[in-house]
């Protein structure tokens, strides 16, 4: 099954430590904070966190070739993957920019938990 086939629930950082969300293929976007290529590992500022909070790291199965290191502090990226242990196994991730309204992401995601058959 490719990762576009499977259904996904978006999340912000208010869900990470939820049971409910534990092993399940979720989308969360955040700022990208460091790319660690010997680890495959990124760590990601998750949209609804407050400043200061711990990131959620990333773990990429496939590298970390997508997460360009001149992007670090700035960049948006949308991660799919399985959350669990305070993290999230990467599937796929997509660039979303410099310029991310993180705001309304976490309103969207609040209507989408509201309203799932929308969604």
């Amino acid at each position: 099954m490719c990762s576009s086939d499977l259904s996904t629930v978006r999340i912000t950082a208010e869900h990470v430590a939820n049971p409910q969300f534990q092993g399940q293929a979720v989308r969360a976007v955040g700022k990208l904070l460091g790319v660690d290529q010997a680890t495959s590992m990124v760590q990601l500022q998750i949209v609804g966190a407050d400043d200061g909070a711990a990131p959620l790291n990333v773990t990429c199965g496939q590298g970390t070739h997508k997460y360009a290191l001149e992007q670090v502090g700035k960049g948006y990226y949308e991660v799919i993957g399985t959350l669990g242990g305070g993290g999230i196994s990467e599937m796929n991730s997509v660039f979303m920019g410099e310029s991310f309204d993180t705001g309304m992401y976490v309103e969207m995601v609040k209507l989408s938990h509201q309203f799932p058959d929308i969604f």
